[in-house]
C-alpha cells in the first residue's frame, strides 16, 4: 500500500490528488494506474520518472521496490527548455 500523489495534469482523469493504492511494489502500483488510465493516458503517464520518498526508483529496485503504507510515490514529467 502506498500514497500516490497525482500529477497537475491528470487531476481530470484522477480526481483525487492523493490516491491510496495497494500496492507491494511499484509494478503492482503502476500496473493498476495503467488500467484505471486507460491507454492514451497512460501513454503520456508512461514517460514519468517514479520517486519514491523523493528517490528515483532506478536508484533503488526499478519496479521490484517494495512500498509500504508510509510510503509516498510521485510522478515526475521531465522539463526543459531554452
Amino acid at each position: 500500500m502506498a500514497r500516490l500523489v497525482v500529477p497537475f495534469g491528470f487531476q481530470k482523469v484522477f480526481p483525487e490528488r492523493v490516491m491510496v493504492m495497494e500496492a507491494a511494489s511499484v509494478g503492482q502500483l503502476m500496473a493498476q494506474l495503467r488500467a484505471r488510465a486507460g491507454e492514451d493516458n497512460w501513454k503520456k503517464l508512461a514517460r514519468a520518472f517514479v520517486l519514491v520518498n523523493g528517490v528515483a526508483v532506478s536508484r533503488l529496485q526499478g519496479n521490484n521496490t517494495p512500498l509500504s503504507q508510509q510510503d509516498e510515490v510521485w510522478l515526475v514529467f521531465p522539463a526543459g527548455g531554452g
